[in-house]
């Protein structure tokens, strides 16, 4: 028998405010009545939308909810690894550092390669020189760390590359 989370909508995303509405009331009386529960995310699917994490506290089966906020559809759908966390993310929580976090973070990736557990792509035709990008295999995650530059911040962010092209994309080398 399927999840009372699976069984609330059979589909991916939203397609209208109403349908969103209907699921969203749904949801909340399932939550109130404790026989689903939220739990803490782990893995976002996306960093640049919110998301909560709802657990079936029978069949435990956990869902990724991100509300829609139309045009976009939002997201729903069943999570894979609940406790599988962002291996950068662990590294450096935060999107911009200074010099001296910059440092420290840029030797704990030097440190990763070195045991193999990350890979490096250094960016070319950038106008951020030391640009590069890192790729864990183990949770398929790239993100790019640009250097602090006089007054200007560094930024440690997530990539999302495009299907079917190589995780250091076209304007980067590997190495």
């Amino acid at each position: 028998m399927a999840s009372i989370l699976q069984r609330l909508h059979r589909r991916k995303h939203f397609e209208s405010g109403e349908e969103w509405e209907a699921f969203d009331g749904k949801l909340k009386e399932l939550l109130q009545k404790g026989i689903v529960e939220t739990v803490p995310v782990g893995m976002v699917s996306d960093e640049n939308n919110s998301e909560v994490w709802i657990r079936d506290r029978q069949k435990g089966d956990v869902w990724r909810l991100v509300a829609p906020d139309f045009p976009g559809r939002g997201l729903w759908e069943k999570v894979k690894d609940p406790g599988r966390r962002s291996f950068f993310r662990e590294l450096w929580p935060h999107d911009t550092l200074d010099q001296e976090q910059y440092r420290l973070l840029r030797a704990t990736l030097d440190e990763a390669m070195a045991r193999g557990e990350v890979e490096r792509a250094m960016k070319i035709e950038t106008l951020s020189p030391g640009a590069a990008l890192f790729h864990h295999p183990a949770t398929e995650e790239v993100f790019e760390l640009l250097p602090p530059q006089g007054e200007r911040q560094g930024c440690w962010q997530k990539m999302y590359p495009r299907e079917g092209m190589p995780w250091y994309g076209t304007n980067a080398k590997p190495g």
